[in-house]
């Protein structure tokens, strides 16, 4: 009986200790770069050791963004449409940088041809905005 309540005490520990890393790894992904706006997990793509895709809606028209976090290189990656139906795609990354210098990023969306666009430095980051016709 004795061994029986140990194992159970051991796998609730062991539960709790799993569910406290999961909650370290997440929260921060979170909260980064939010834009104001509430996150939650895509439940379908959550991986809770890695970069999970998050959704939201806009405030005002309610339009669906996603996004992907990865904080080990400070970057954020938003995708969604614009209100005429184009297809955006937003990084951005949290390196400091000058003000009004850029950097280059490619995109490649749907097997296309690589692209090269500007991520243009604003006062606390670079931001690259991509929209594709």
């Amino acid at each position: 009986m004795r061994v029986l309540i140990r194992l159970i005490i051991s796998f609730v520990v062991f539960l709790f200790a799993v569910g406290a890393f999961v909650a370290w790894k997440t929260i921060p992904q979170l909260h980064f770069v939010e834009k104001g706006m509430e996150w939650d997990w895509h439940w379908e793509y959550f991986l809770p050791f890695s970069n999970g895709i998050q959704t939201t809606r806009t405030q005002d028209t309610k339009q669906l963004l996603l996004r992907r976090v990865y904080l080990q290189d400070a970057t954020a990656v938003f995708v969604g449409t614009t209100l005429d139906n184009k297809f955006e795609i937003d990084v951005v990354n949290e390196d400091a940088c000058d003000p009004e210098s850029s950097k280059w990023a490619s995109v490649s969306v749907n097997g296309q041809p690589m692209s090269h666009v500007p991520m243009l430095c604003e006062a606390s980051n670079c931001v690259c905005d991509y929209v594709d016709v």
